[in-house]
Protein backbone atom coordinates (compact mmCIF):
# COMPACT_ATOMS: atom_id res chain seq x y z
CA UNK A 1 0.00 0.00 0.00
CA UNK A 2 1.54 3.54 -1.23
CA UNK A 3 1.77 6.14 1.23
CA UNK A 4 3.34 9.27 0.14
CA UNK A 5 7.09 9.09 -0.97
CA UNK A 6 7.10 4.93 -2.22
CA UNK A 7 6.95 4.40 1.60
CA UNK A 8 5.18 0.74 1.47
CA UNK A 9 3.39 -0.95 4.63
CA UNK A 10 4.16 -4.60 5.38
CA UNK A 11 0.93 -6.24 5.98
CA UNK A 12 1.09 -9.82 7.76
CA UNK A 13 -1.12 -12.12 5.81
CA UNK A 14 -3.99 -14.13 7.73
CA UNK A 15 -4.66 -17.42 7.04
CA UNK A 16 -7.21 -20.22 8.86
CA UNK A 17 -7.45 -24.01 8.39
CA UNK A 18 -11.04 -25.37 8.41
CA UNK A 19 -11.42 -29.26 8.85
CA UNK A 20 -14.67 -31.10 9.29
CA UNK A 21 -13.41 -33.27 11.73
CA UNK A 22 -16.53 -35.35 13.60
CA UNK A 23 -16.54 -34.04 17.54
CA UNK A 24 -15.88 -37.08 20.15
CA UNK A 25 -19.57 -39.04 21.01
CA UNK A 26 -19.04 -37.28 24.66
CA UNK A 27 -18.04 -34.18 25.91
CA UNK A 28 -15.49 -35.34 28.07
CA UNK A 29 -13.76 -37.42 25.10
CA UNK A 30 -10.72 -36.54 23.45
CA UNK A 31 -11.07 -35.93 19.44
CA UNK A 32 -9.81 -38.62 17.63
CA UNK A 33 -8.46 -37.85 14.31
CA UNK A 34 -8.60 -40.85 11.56
CA UNK A 35 -6.04 -41.11 9.31
CA UNK A 36 -7.59 -39.63 6.72
CA UNK A 37 -8.13 -36.87 8.69
CA UNK A 38 -4.61 -36.09 9.50
CA UNK A 39 -3.83 -36.37 5.83
CA UNK A 40 -6.49 -33.91 5.06
CA UNK A 41 -4.66 -31.61 7.98
CA UNK A 42 -1.61 -31.89 6.34
CA UNK A 43 -2.82 -31.34 2.82
CA UNK A 44 -4.34 -28.02 3.96
CA UNK A 45 -1.32 -27.35 5.51
CA UNK A 46 0.51 -27.50 2.53
CA UNK A 47 -1.69 -24.77 1.00
CA UNK A 48 -1.72 -22.25 4.15
CA UNK A 49 2.21 -22.51 3.95
CA UNK A 50 2.09 -21.72 -0.19
CA UNK A 51 -0.18 -18.56 0.66
CA UNK A 52 1.50 -17.37 3.62
CA UNK A 53 5.14 -17.30 2.58
CA UNK A 54 4.20 -15.71 -0.70
CA UNK A 55 7.07 -12.71 -1.64
CA UNK A 56 5.33 -11.07 -3.86
CA UNK A 57 5.41 -6.83 -3.93
CA UNK A 58 1.59 -6.56 -4.96
CA UNK A 59 -0.84 -7.91 -2.13
CA UNK A 60 -3.43 -8.78 -4.78
CA UNK A 61 -0.62 -11.17 -6.74
CA UNK A 62 -0.54 -13.34 -3.16
CA UNK A 63 -2.94 -16.12 -2.99
CA UNK A 64 -4.15 -19.32 -4.15
CA UNK A 65 -5.78 -17.64 -7.46
CA UNK A 66 -2.55 -16.51 -8.78
CA UNK A 67 -0.26 -19.97 -8.92
CA UNK A 68 -0.57 -22.18 -11.84
CA UNK A 69 -3.10 -24.99 -11.90
CA UNK A 70 -0.80 -27.43 -12.29
CA UNK A 71 1.24 -26.31 -9.51
CA UNK A 72 -0.90 -25.52 -7.03
CA UNK A 73 -1.06 -28.80 -5.52
CA UNK A 74 2.90 -29.51 -5.45
CA UNK A 75 3.79 -28.13 -1.56
CA UNK A 76 -0.17 -29.80 -0.44
CA UNK A 77 1.08 -32.88 -1.53
CA UNK A 78 4.65 -32.60 -0.23
CA UNK A 79 2.76 -32.19 3.00
CA UNK A 80 0.96 -35.54 3.00
CA UNK A 81 4.05 -37.46 2.06
CA UNK A 82 5.39 -36.58 5.34
CA UNK A 83 3.10 -39.01 6.97
CA UNK A 84 4.09 -41.42 4.81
Amino acid sequence: LPRGNNQTVNIIPIAAISLDIRPPMWNDAPVKLEFDDVIHLFHEFGHLLQFILADVDAGSFSGALTIEEDASEVVSQFMEYWLF
